[in-house]
């Protein structure tokens, strides 16, 4: 067991990329070369210009919007100052073309002047395939591989010049770099520390937005920092310490069991999204979040399962956590701060704060203190509330369903202006009628238990 701080110092290395034209005989007008990229196809068009050198100088041509030589030739997406890099995945940014030999394309990856300088190292994917009526051929092939400060398997990029290993404590304790690239770390670290100190990005948004002006989905993969060794259980200890702290903290841990500690957090860097994104299957995992800005399988599609989530340690926490529709939970607290859950919970507690619940039976719900809102279509087994406790249905527009009597206490109240929870049964624990607050439209049903 070692512990390895990610320090971003390796070389940024542009990744390049050859196409190359060959065959006995020539071109003929009408046969095609195409590149793909993300399931994207830009189709360049022969016409009358045919050798293998041409056809090269014709590709390059429309993937980089110069001037086509070969005038009667035509591509997916216009021609002059247009070509491919109209087209977001292939724009300037991704990868830039030249014609640098006979009958030979090559593409460059990043940008020419990146900001920041790891983006030189951006890598690409793209695949090339031809539609000739001869034997003319379009080839694709690597030739340098791409790697940067922001490639997780880059010795340079750690301390002791050592890409962590199974039962490594990782440490983000410094610096700016942005960890981007190469994330399936094929391990299970010991410990992940990330300090407010480090403030770069770990893991890809899932908008590119490299050049503001095209943004795109992101088709690298994978987006999330991943550990998938799955051999012991991993801490996270996540902005910890004084300062800044990073706008965006991507981690997957697979089926390993993870126990996510979140201490602090950032401001966020996309609007409506978590500083924290994290996901994990393992049937034990916890989530604690003190007093940071937590997302769990936030994003449509995503799952991921948590035995034991606790949001804020006090009423006057700060900590903000929004579970996807896809999280399997058991037990949840809310102690302190915003909370969003969107699917079945088993015991769900409120000590304080803000919590929204959208989607997913609720067995049973104690609200000690603090507002609970029932905004969705959910049906709630059995809900206590007792003083200093609020249910609170007037936000959402949806009927939901409340099966068993509620248990109320002195003080507690009931604000269900739109009548979302319909007739319902009530019981009064240790007080009178005059005790407890009931809102509810006139002429609905309400039976004391």
């Amino acid at each position: 067991m070692a512990t390895r701080s990610f320090i971003g110092a390796g070389a940024n290395v542009r990744q390049t990329y050859s196409i190359t034209m060959a065959g006995t005989g020539d071109w003929v007008a009408a046969d095609t070369v195409t590149a793909t990229v993300a399931n994207i196809a830009f189709v360049t068009t022969i016409g009358s210009l045919l050798t293998d050198a041409q056809v090269a100088t014709t590709v390059f041509q429309t993937l980089s919007g110069a001037t086509l030589t070969d005038t009667t030739a035509s591509a997916t997406i216009g021609t002059g100052d247009v070509g491919a890099t109209a087209i977001p995945q292939f724009g300037t940014s991704e990868f830039n073309a030249t014609n640098p030999s006979t009958g030979v394309v090559l593409l460059t990856g990043g940008p020419a002047s990146p900001s920041p300088a790891w983006l030189a190292g951006k890598p690409f994917t793209i695949a090339i395939t031809e539609n000739t009526t001869g034997d003319e051929t379009a080839t694709g092939a690597a030739v340098v591989t791409p790697t940067s400060q922001a490639h997780w398997d880059q010795p340079d990029n750690w301390s002791g010049n050592t890409v962590p290993i199974d039962s490594d404590i990782i440490a983000f304790d410094t610096g700016n770099v942005d960890l981007l690239y190469a994330l399936t770390t094929a391990i299970q670290p010991l410990t992940v520390n990330k300090s407010k100190q480090y403030t770069g990005s770990v893991g890809l948004a899932y908008i590119n937005v490299d050049n503001p002006a095209k943004p795109y989905a992101e088709y690298r993969t994978p987006l999330y920092l991943t550990f998938d060794d799955n051999s012991i259980t991993t801490t996270l200890n996540l902005e910890t310490g004084t300062g800044q702290g990073s706008s965006r903290f991507m981690v997957d841990n697979g089926a390993g069991q993870a126990v996510v500690n979140v201490l602090g957090k950032g401001s966020r860097k996309d609007l409506g999204t978590p500083c924290i994104l994290w996901k994990g299957t393992n049937a034990a995992n916890i989530v604690r979040n003190i007093a940071g800005d937590i997302g769990i399988a936030f994003y449509a599609g995503e799952t991921a399962v948590v035995a034991t989530l606790t949001t804020g340690d006090s009423s006057t926490s700060q900590a903000e956590t929004v579970c996807g529709s896809g999280v399997t939970l058991t037990t949840v607290t809310l102690n302190g701060g915003k909370q969003e859950t969107s699917s079945a919970i088993t015991t769900a507690v409120q000590n304080g704060g803000n919590w929204t619940h959208l989607l997913g039976t609720v067995t049973a719900l104690t609200i000690n203190t603090g507002t609970h809102y029932p905004n969705g279509a959910a049906t709630y087994t059995t809900i206590t509330v007792r003083t200093g406790g609020k249910l609170d249905c007037s936000k959402g527009t949806a009927s939901f369903v409340v099966t068993n009597p509620i248990q109320l206490f002195k003080g507690a109240i009931i604000n269900d202006p739109n009548g979302r929870m319909g007739n319902f049964a009530f019981v009064l624990n240790g007080c009178n009628l005059e005790d407890v607050t009931i809102i509810t439209p006139y002429g609905k049903t309400l039976t004391l238990s």
